[in-house]
């Protein structure tokens, strides 16, 4: 079902250049349910990337606000 993690998902890095995890590709997703979703199961979201980049950086860069709002209230 879409929107549901397993935990042990959420913590994954990606094998890409900027080794980005769920919860940094979440961040830009316009679905802000699923990083509502995402937050209630992996409490720690403060995740750098391979540029010291959290994931409240790549919400800032995003169309919509919502997921930037819900990063600064955890």
């Amino acid at each position: 079902m879409v929107g549901q993690f397993k935990k042990s998902s959420l913590i994954k890095t990606s094998s890409g250049p900027n080794f980005l995890s769920p919860i940094h590709i979440l961040a830009i997703n316009p679905n802000f349910h699923l990083l509502e979703n995402a937050l209630k199961i992996l409490k720690e979201y403060n995740i750098n990337d391979s540029l010291s980049r959290k994931p409240i950086h790549y919400a800032a860069i995003a169309k919509e606000i919502t997921n930037m709002e819900i990063l600064v209230k955890y």
